[in-house]
């Protein structure tokens, strides 16, 4: 009987300890910390589609009819970052160092839906593309202090941009002839502004110049194209089981892009459609393409600014589970005086979070950032030392695609501490 009610008591020890929090096991001192989070989607080809050993086989007139207005969609993006934190009394201050690219794409869809199904004669198709990029090299120093009820977390930002690229225009035009003829021809400007001048760092004769790089380097250190944003957070706990938490990043001095280059191309094709099938008529195409001298003008650009407000709820009064959700508004390139590149999207955020004695955790989470959408599975480890956070997610433009798995994304983050 004696037997039965110490292992009784064991197990009961055991089981809270398992939802309980254990400081031993959640928090370093002072900590190495690295995160690599990667993603890609699309609105149209999903993980299926796309099979190792197997030819891509697109219907095209099926294409056509499924594609959404939009037309064809595609977004990348890459925030990865590393650096040292040290965590005192309540009180945490780090230093890190970090990529940020993100990137979207878009064909129209009238372009697919005349190589799907044509058009009439003497009818012209009209085809529009878009693209957009920015590469953002980030220094940050987080700082969080827990006050009471309050944590209050500041993220001064210092970021340098390194290239933007956008399609000015880009446009072509198809038509089919009274005399069976098919005749094809577009354009498309490309501006890419960069923070240095590329034909200097770099020549196929001598490859890298390292003082040319040297130089751009000193002007960065320098502040020369440096810009500022601050980001943060102010969390409340209203009780044990509820906290209002709210975010932003407010940019406050943009960066300089000092170069910029042209680069143009064109196009005239005339074939009939028989020479088309048959894949004959080479001597049909007419192109040009032409990289323009680089210019030393300067561009102003921010990061996106961000606004959200959200909740954390335990169920069960204790942080062995919770509930978060977010929902919030971002503009990407505020203040820019370019047409069209002010562009305004929503972010959401809803997921649970399970740890057991801080030793093992996992979450699953729904949520929209910068423009994907992400349907999220992670789980983590922490051994006092070192703590290893993992998760893939599917994602895709829209809510449906992410189901659907028309694009994926991974993240991984390690800590290493004492």
């Amino acid at each position: 009987m004696k037997k039965i009610v110490c292992i009784l008591i064991a197990l009961t020890v055991f089981t809270s300890s398992m939802f309980a929090k254990n400081r031993f096991f959640d928090s370093r001192f002072l900590e190495l910390e690295a995160n690599i989070p990667m993603q890609i989607s699309n609105n149209y080809f999903s993980y299926g589609d796309i099979k190792t050993g197997e030819d891509l086989v697109i219907d095209l007139e099926k294409m056509a009819d499924t594609l959404p207005a939009s037309g064809l969609e595609s977004i990348a993006a890459a925030q990865m970052n590393t650096g040292i934190r040290l965590n005192l009394f309540g009180c945490s201050i780090g230093a890190f160092v970090g990529l940020d690219l993100t990137g979207k794409v878009n064909i129209g869809k009238n372009f697919f839906d005349f190589l799907g199904k044509g058009y009439s004669v003497g009818e012209e198709a009209v085809f529009d593309m878009d693209l957009d990029m920015d590469v953002f090299l980030t220094s940050k120093v987080p700082v969080s202090l827990d006050i009471r009820r309050l944590k209050v977390c500041i993220e001064p930002t210092l970021f340098v941009p390194l290239v933007n690229m956008s399609v000015v225009d880009a446009r072509a035009v198809a038509q089919n002839t009274n005399d069976g003829l098919i005749s094809v021809n577009g354009s498309a400007l490309l501006n890419v502004y960069s923070i240095a001048d590329y034909t200097t760092l770099y020549s196929k004769e001598t490859g890298f110049c390292s003082s040319e790089i040297s130089n751009v380097i000193s002007d960065s250190v320098n502040g020369k194209y440096f810009g500022f944003d601050l980001g943060g957070s102010f969390n409340y706990r209203l009780s044990d089981m509820l906290m209002i938490t709210s975010g932003f990043q407010i940019p406050i001095v943009p960066g300089t892009l000092s170069y910029s280059t042209a680069i143009k191309g064109s196009f005239e094709y005339e074939t009939t459609l028989m020479d088309a099938m048959q894949g004959n008529n080479p001597d049909g195409l007419k192109k040009e393409f032409s990289v323009g001298e680089v210019e030393k003008v300067e561009r102003k650009i921010h990061r996106p600014l961000k606004f959200n407000i959200g909740a954390q709820v335990c169920p069960f009064c204790d942080d062995w589970f919770t509930v978060n959700m977010m929902a919030g508004v971002g503009i990407k390139h505020p203040f820019s005086k370019l047409s069209g590149d002010i562009e305004v999207f929503p972010e959401y955020k809803l997921g649970a979070n399970l740890s057991l004695a801080s030793i093992l955790k996992a979450n699953l989470m729904t949520a929209c950032i910068d423009q994907s959408f992400i349907q999220q599975a992670g789980f983590g480890v922490s051994i006092r030392f070192i703590e290893l956070n993992a998760g893939v997610s599917t994602q895709g433009v829209s809510f449906y695609d992410s189901l659907r798995g028309r694009g994926l994304g991974a993240y991984v983050t390690i800590n290493v501490g004492i």
